[in-house]
This record gives structure tokens, C-alpha cells and sequence, in this order.
């Protein structure tokens, strides 16, 4: 049924699971059109009124970020619902609710672009087409998960298409069919 009010809901039981998960390290795998990236943005609505939010998103480039259907641009249509004074810089690529937590969209290609987060706390970081980032880039990433006074339990998300290649079938080789 229908509901002209609710902004935000997951759409599949794979999504519903997602984001239902309390693990430190929860990846979201799947075909292009599978809702993962929305999932990742639905990710963040719990804790938009909370001031000590701070959550990152990375992809590997920062054109797959910003421009028109981009990832921020479906970021910043889906927040404002939620915030009308949301303030929204998108040169930066950073969004700031009224509460004043934040979310930032990085990039992280190549190894020195380590750099775009050295020395920054989050409490919740979302990689978006994981199986496209290295494996350095995504420890170092994790290593940024530490802003206990948010007052949740910091987590990484992260979606990714197969890819026999990526690092991450190590990460869960124990886990898929045999």
C-alpha cells in the first residue's frame, strides 16, 4: 500500500537484512539494480539527529560521487525529506543536517589518497562499489572508524558487485557456496 509520508523503506528482503545488521563489517553483494547503494544511504537516516554523526562515503572516484544521478545527488534529494535546512556543499561533497551531523563523499583510487581522511574521526563509514577500492585503501579507511561519542556502535558498510578478482572473496570465500 501506498504511503505518501514514509520517505524511506527497504524494498527487498537482501536490503531489509542489510540493514538490520548490527556487525562491525557488513557487506551488501549483488547485480547492478539491486538497491545497495540506496541501502547504504537508508543506512544513515537513523542517525541524522544526532550531532556527533559523523559518516563517510567512499567510492573510487569522485566523478562516480557527484553530477547529475549521482550518488550525492540521490543523497541530498533523500536527506532534505528528512531535513529541510539540511546545508549542502557540493563542491566538497559534503552534507551537514540542522543537528550537525555530517556526511562526507570521498574518493579513494589511488594509495595517497589515504590523505583525503588522514587524521579524521567517523562513526560510520560506507564504502560504495567496494570490489572497486584496494584493499589498502580499505583497511586504512576502517582505521578512521573511531568516534566513540557518537553513542552507537561505530560500523562499516560496504556494497559491491561480484568480482572473482576484488580482495573481497578472501574476505568471504569461507562464507559462499562450495
Amino acid at each position: 500500500m501506498y504511503d505518501p509520508d514514509l520517505i524511506y523503506a527497504p524494498v527487498s528482503k537482501p536490503q531489509e537484512s542489510f540493514l538490520m545488521s548490527d556487525a562491525y563489517f557488513t557487506l551488501y553483494g549483488g547485480a547492478a539494480g539491486a538497491g545497495k547503494s540506496a541501502a547504504l544511504l537508508g543506512a544513515i537516516l537513523p542517525l541524522w539527529d544526532n550531532p556527533e554523526t559523523s559518516v563517510l562515503i567512499v567510492r573510487k572516484t569522485t566523478k562516480q560521487l557527484s553530477g547529475a544521478g549521482s550518488l550525492f545527488d540521490a543523497a541530498t534529494q533523500l536527506y532534505r525529506k528528512i531535513d529541510k535546512k539540511l546545508r549542502v556543499n557540493s563542491r566538497d561533497l559534503i552534507m551537514t543536517f540542522s543537528s550537525g551531523a555530517k556526511v562526507q563523499f570521498t574518493y579513494l583510487d589511488k594509495d595517497q589518497d589515504k590523505e583525503n581522511i588522514q587524521g579524521k574521526e567517523y562513526s560510520l563509514i560506507c564504502f560504495d562499489e567496494c570490489q572497486q577500492l584496494s584493499e589498502s585503501n580499505v583497511l586504512y579507511a576502517l582505521s578512521r572508524l573511531r568516534k566513540p561519542k557518537a553513542g552507537y556502535p561505530l560500523r562499516a558498510l560496504a556494497t559491491a558487485n561480484p568480482d572473482y578478482d576484488s580482495f573481497q572473496r578472501r574476505w568471504v570465500e569461507f562464507a559462499l557456496d562450495q
